[in-house]
């Protein structure tokens, strides 16, 4: 309850150079037996979310997306159905987030949403989760991240989520950050900001 971490994101834009960083403030704003709110903000886009996740799986249950578009507020609320990897399709917020319990280092998900009570379809998601070396993860990530987690010497997990063919996203994960050291997709890279003493 209270921790907060911060999230650096850059976009791909039409012309294919990725924009500025855009800095997202994760922080737990309710924990309760089954479940831990999330609230991420930015001082540099009018956008939020606030992400509910089920606290024995971790998996993202729910998703409020607030925006102001033209002096309008527009609020958006996405239910997730299924145990499922889990992305943004109507934000540029990053929360991707894999599924933790997987039985196997290779499984599919079927990811079944609701966008304000009705159904967006569903789709089936691929996930591989393999060890990742401190060698292999610092070539992932942009040179601005490698220099910020040089200092950074552990192994983590590469998720992979795939749909049919084509990478979704991907992430590195480690047991005692908060959030993912690193995540890609085809659009957006999004890193967390190292916290130095």
């Amino acid at each position: 309850m209270g921790s907060s971490w911060e999230v650096r994101a850059v976009y791909r834009q039409v012309n294919g150079d990725w924009s500025g960083p855009v800095l997202w403030t994760f922080t737990v704003i309710a924990e309760e037996e089954e479940i831990c709110q999330v609230r991420v903000t930015s001082e540099e886009s009018p956008g939020q979310a606030l992400l509910e996740f089920d606290k024995g799986s971790g998996q993202l249950r729910h998703v409020t997306l607030t925006d102001t578009l033209r002096g309008e507020v527009m609020v958006r609320e996405i239910r997730i159905n299924t145990l499922s990897p889990v992305y943004p399709s109507f934000s540029a917020i990053p929360f991707h987030v894999p599924f933790f319990l997987y039985s196997s280092p290779n499984d599919d998900f079927r990811l079944e949403r609701l966008l304000n009570g009705r159904s967006i379809g569903s789709e089936t998601l691929s996930q591989a989760v393999e060890p990742v070396s401190r060698i292999q993860w610092t070539s992932l990530l942009p040179k601005e991240a490698q220099d910020e987690w040089k200092a950074y010497d552990s192994e983590g997990m590469l998720f992979s989520i795939q749909k049919g063919d084509r990478l979704v996203f991907k992430q590195i994960w480690f047991q005692d950050l908060p959030w993912a050291l690193y995540t890609e997709s085809k659009d957006s890279r999004a890193w967390l900001k190292r916290e130095l003493p």
